[in-house]
């Protein structure tokens, strides 16, 4: 395994592994933990647990930093996740086939968030 822009590549398989904080269980997929973030060293900010601990949960007063969110006064630090880049004419149709989202219509230069699917159909948590 060698680090990748975004997490692990496997060499032999020419695979990736997106970058998480804890191992999966499985051996190919054990990968790097995000590098804290520099909004940890506000004042009042309170690391998040888990695949959040690079990050802030909130800067002391989650209430009143929630009321922000949703007046769109505030923003949320997503630095320790990875971006995925796709190009190719049958991206969308291909990204649409194996996601949660219908990427089919997806403009160009935007983003959506989805789940990637296992091949049963299922989701892993």
């Amino acid at each position: 395994m060698v680090p990748g822009m975004f997490g692990w590549r496997n060499p032999v398989r020419n695979d990736v592994r997106v970058s998480e904080h804890e191992p999966t269980g499985d051996p190919d997929s054990t990968v790097a933990v995000a590098a804290p973030s520099p909004l940890l060293s506000r004042p009042g900010a309170v690391a998040g647990e888990g695949v959040d601990g690079a990050v802030a949960a909130h800067y002391g007063n989650p209430l009143r930093e929630q009321r922000l969110l949703v007046e769109g006064l505030a923003a949320v630090d997503l630095s320790h996740r990875g971006v995925l880049t796709i190009a190719g004419p049958d991206r969308l149709s291909w990204l649409h086939s194996i996601t949660t989202q219908m990427l089919t219509g997806l403009a160009a230069h935007t983003s959506a968030e989805t789940l990637v699917l296992q091949p049963q159909g299922s989701y892993r948590t």
